[in-house]
């Protein structure tokens, strides 16, 4: 009996896991959707050459928000200036960086009506599937439950301990997608 409670055990923490996991692609996904705040994340993924090694923006530059709508970015050195805009219009994120006394400045326009629906659209999109990762874990995890042989009263009661989990994670996404709806909706 030890040994199925150490598996379940271990089962339990991996679907924790595996589910936060998919909340954190999830996350991953809607930072990168434009609600007409300033948001250094969005750079994230900007990398810059220099001196023929790639590093991430941030270790040539300061970035912080000036408004509520605009990243400003100050290169530590200004001869960057020109690489940073090229990364950050291969980024495609429809912003067009900007120039002024060595800063490079991001405007993030206020979405239009049609964007709104657009990117609520894809809001809903990186939700559901999310959603669908954490029920593939449930359904496999509740597979492996199954295959372990237990008496029925243990199955039961780990089935419902999984759901659980499975119910909670459901409702974290429903939270964060109703959160990044406001925000979008906000502006």
């Amino acid at each position: 009996m030890q040994d199925y409670n150490q598996q379940i055990e271990i089962l339990l923490k991996e679907i924790n896991e595996k589910m936060n996991s998919q909340i954190k692609v999830m996350n991953e996904k809607f930072k990168y959707i434009r609600t007409g705040t300033a948001n250094p994340q969005i750079l994230d993924k900007v990398y810059i050459e220099y001196y023929n090694q790639t590093q991430p923006l941030r270790h040539f530059s300061s970035i912080y928000v000036a408004e509520g709508n605009q990243l400003h970015i100050k290169p530590f050195d200004p001869n960057l200036i020109t690489n940073i805009k090229t990364a950050i219009l291969k980024l495609n994120i429809g912003i067009n960086p900007k120039v002024e006394n060595n800063i490079i400045k991001l405007i993030f326009p206020k979405p239009s009506e049609e964007q709104r629906i657009q990117l609520t659209s894809k809001i809903k999109q990186n939700a559901e599937e999310a959603k669908i990762g954490i029920r593939n874990i449930r359904r496999q995890t509740n597979e492996k439950i199954k295959k372990i042989k237990l008496n029925q009263d243990w199955e039961t009661t780990i089935i419902k301990q999984i759901q659980t989990i499975h119910d909670k994670f459901i409702k974290l996404i429903d939270e964060l997608t109703n959160q990044k709806n406001k925000e979008l909706l906000k502006y």
